[in-house]
């Protein structure tokens, strides 16, 4: 389960939760199983973040920063990943859309 107090500064918004990452640099974020359809998370930090089966699905991410996250299991139908960084990310069981990273 995810870390409550994690899951509600990400719901405050990405500018409230970057300002919190970066006075935080070192804290593990866990939002797993993370209820997160549908948010709108352009830019946001989620670098390194634990988010084996969250829900994304409809999830605005593009320009999000998601290097060395575990995305295993997370489900990204319908979401946006325009621009996303994905470098050393872990998708294993992940549930894209088809054609979503061309």
């Amino acid at each position: 389960m995810a870390n409550i107090e994690h899951f509600t500064i990400l719901k405050q918004g990405v500018s409230t939760w970057n300002a919190w990452r970066a006075e935080h640099p070192d804290v593990q974020v866990d939002l797993n199983q993370a209820p997160l359809r549908g948010m709108r998370l352009v830019g946001v930090n989620l670098e390194g973040a634990l988010l084996i089966d969250a829900d994304l699905q409809g999830t605005d991410l593009s320009h999000a920063n998601l290097a060395r996250a575990n995305l295993s299991g997370v489900n990204l139908s319908d979401a946006q990943c325009r621009a996303i960084c994905l470098d050393q990310a872990l998708l294993v069981r992940a549930k894209p859309q088809e054609n979503q990273f061309r």
